[in-house]
């Protein structure tokens, strides 16, 4: 939940200092377009996701229940594929032109393969944590056992399979455009692109009659447009409202969650309970 709540808002205040109004407004003026953007922001979804999953699972009672079964690599799949793996894949964008000096390739594809990474990784969580919920054990080659598995584990793993295969896809894509932008042989008189709302359009962006008014400016000669200024030349602080009330929406969802799967231990038959335990 920390990690969740500094991510969320200190991207909150950086949109705020840009000039974003109103409880949402701030999302909408977010740099979306760029490739790093969207893997962090869905990196903070998957976070959320596993985050309320991994509550359920620490749970004194469920744990012995529910740690060998199908939910552990249904819920972790958020925390590292969705969360690591995407958030240093962003990192890569970032540093990797800087370094090699070649220019990110594809950047309209890497926009978009986070969120379809997000997408299989919503059906293989989903799937997942449900067959956990329902007994289907992990750690096993078919869960079919001759026959006698009931017939929803079948469906259920049908369905992790299909998210993973989309997952896997999109993730094997993105590595890819990722590698060529950063081994390809450079080209000669390839230009530094930089992504609409990168650094360089902060740097660049008009001082809005400030410095002919004789005001205080930005360290550098440049600001954001929209960043509200006091007359020392310091920014005027601005408040997260969301990420704390973010906070609030995933402890509602761990319990939720968390009630649910004591519900369904119940009502399952003595001999499944059994099967969960070490």
């Amino acid at each position: 939940m920390l990690v969740f709540l500094v991510l969320t808002s200190s991207l909150e205040i950086a949109a705020r200092k840009s000039g974003a109004r109103g409880l949402f407004g701030w999302i909408g003026r977010l740099p979306w377009r760029h490739p790093a953007m969207a893997a962090i922001g869905a990196a903070v979804v998957n976070l959320a996701l596993g985050g309320v999953f991994a509550f359920v699972l620490i749970q004194e009672k469920l744990a012995p229940l529910l740690s060998d079964t199908f939910m552990v690599p249904g819920y972790f799949h958020f925390l590292t594929i969705g969360t690591v793996t995407l958030s240093f894949l962003a990192g890569f964008v970032v540093a990797g032109p800087a370094l090699s000096a070649r220019p990110m390739r594809g950047s309209a594809w890497l926009v978009r393969l986070p969120w379809l990474a997000t997408l299989g990784l919503a059906v293989f969580g989903a799937a997942g944590v449900a067959a956990g919920y329902l007994g289907v054990p992990r750690r096993t080659i078919s869960v079919a056992y001759e026959g006698l598995a009931p017939p929803v584990w079948s469906a259920l793993m049908a369905g992790v399979g299909t998210g993973a295969a989309i997952m896997g896809v999109a993730m094997i894509a993105y590595v890819a455009i990722v590698a060529v932008s950063l081994l390809a042989p450079a080209r000669a008189g390839d230009p530094r692109v930089e992504e609409p709302g990168g650094p360089r359009a902060y740097r660049d962006a008009p001082l809005s009659g400030r410095a002919e008014a004789g005001l205080p400016v930005a360290p550098g000669g440049a600001q954001p447009a929209g960043v509200v200024w006091r007359g020392d030349g310091t920014v005027a602080a601005e408040r997260a409202w969301v990420g704390p009330l973010a906070v609030l929406v995933l402890i509602a969802a761990m319990y939720v969650f968390t009630a649910l799967a004591f519900n369904l231990m119940h009502a399952l038959p003595t001999v499944a309970l059994g099967g969960g335990g070490h």
